[in-house]
């Protein structure tokens, strides 16, 4: 994770995206299910409690725009400014 966020668990890290408005209280939500679903898949009987295939599709989707909201939006944005003042 980025942003200058470097310390704590990956939940501390997601509230301090929310908290320095990188994300919406929404998108916390999301990144927090991902997280949760991840520690679960990770630390858990995957054969006797399997991650059905539509929570899987899920979890991704939720992953994708998660990323696209910290990541891509703002580098789209900064490249139609410098493009906008060229």
């Amino acid at each position: 994770m980025a942003k200058e966020i470097t310390r704590g668990a990956i939940q501390a890290k997601v509230d301090q995206l929310t908290e320095d408005g990188h994300i919406s209280e929404a998108m916390k939500e999301a990144a927090h299910e991902t997280r949760l679903v991840a520690n679960e898949a990770a630390h858990c009987d995957l054969v006797g409690e399997p991650i059905k295939a539509e929570d899987a599709v899920g979890v991704v989707k939720l992953m994708t725009a998660t990323i696209e909201r910290v990541y891509e939006e703002p580098a789209r944005v900064a490249q139609i400014r410098t493009n906008r003042h060229l």
